[in-house]
């Protein structure tokens, strides 16, 4: 069955899921890689327009840099793809409400944090695409402690595809003249992107103060020509192809989005029903 491209349909109402529907805050939750522990807070009271007096979130800023003074909302640097955010006592306030902890957390930036997660995939058989047993990989970063996750890359607002990002996915191609029509085949490629997501996504590094913002976007081979000759050296060595199997992203986030980008290219007969959500 061969895959067909279209924007996705999802209703805005679904695609912000973490801001129509609050997350509550669990009692005694610790902060990643800290030992701070959040602020319970139950999600009706996650919204700021709603009273919370008892609210004393702990502080915690685990970088040197405090907080500057800046001018909020500023078109093409911090503005938010939620909309206008608050400001108080000249701190921006994260869009998706009270996290339990003020302060800036491990994110570098008060404010939005841009990143840009692209979501590469090819089917494994570059023969046999037209197969419904064809097995479908995707290309994964693979930490020291073997877990899988998406690619992950630092990024300024409307930045989707970033330097590191394409040096890394042409980091196999040769330099020679032959090589020129692979690196066209991957410029056309990266063209076809469909963008799954953009905005502020309910993140374990999230902090009262500073917040993550994704660009999320799926890129597929679908006429098998560029990604099969891509493969990554000694030099990328956390990033590999991997078949797409049952809870292969354990990372909420990123199992939710790459089964939106595979429905989204109507491959979900591959892999929707194998994704751990």
């Amino acid at each position: 069955i061969p895959m067909t491209f279209f924007s996705p349909t999802t209703p805005p109402i679904a695609r912000r899921t973490t801001m129509s529907v609050p997350l509550e805050i669990p009692k005694d939750t610790q902060y990643p890689n800290s030992k701070v522990v959040r602020f319970a807070v139950p999600s009706d009271k996650r919204n700021w327009n709603v009273m919370l007096p008892n609210y004393k979130p702990a502080v915690l800023n685990l970088h040197d840099q405090g907080l500057e003074k800046a001018s909020w909302n500023v078109v093409g640097k911090n503005a938010s793809y939620e909309g206008h955010y608050t400001v108080e006592k000249g701190y921006p306030c994260n869009p998706l409400g009270r996290t339990g902890i003020f302060g800036r957390g491990h994110l570098t930036e008060f404010g939005p944090n841009f990143i840009s997660i692209p979501i590469v995939t090819r089917f494994q058989d570059q023969g046999c695409s037209d197969s419904l047993d064809t097995p479908l990989e995707v290309l994964v970063r693979i930490n020291d402690n073997k877990e899988v996750f998406l690619p992950e890359f630092k990024t300024t607002k409307d930045v989707i595809l970033t330097e590191e990002f394409v040096k890394i996915l042409t980091s196999s191609i040769s330099t020679n003249e032959a090589a020129q029509v692979l690196r066209d085949g991957v410029k056309r490629l990266l063209r076809r992107g469909i963008l799954l997501k953009r905005g502020a996504v309910e993140s374990e590094l999230n902090t009262d103060n500073a917040w993550v913002e994704v660009f999320m976007t799926s890129y597929h081979d679908d006429d098998d020509e560029t990604l099969k000759y891509l493969y990554f050296d000694q030099q990328h060595p956390a990033y590999q192809w991997v078949e797409v199997k049952h809870g292969l992203f354990k990372d909420k986030v990123h199992a939710k989005y790459f089964e939106r980008a595979n429905y989204s290219r109507r491959a979900s007969q591959y892999v929707g029903s194998n994704i751990a959500i």
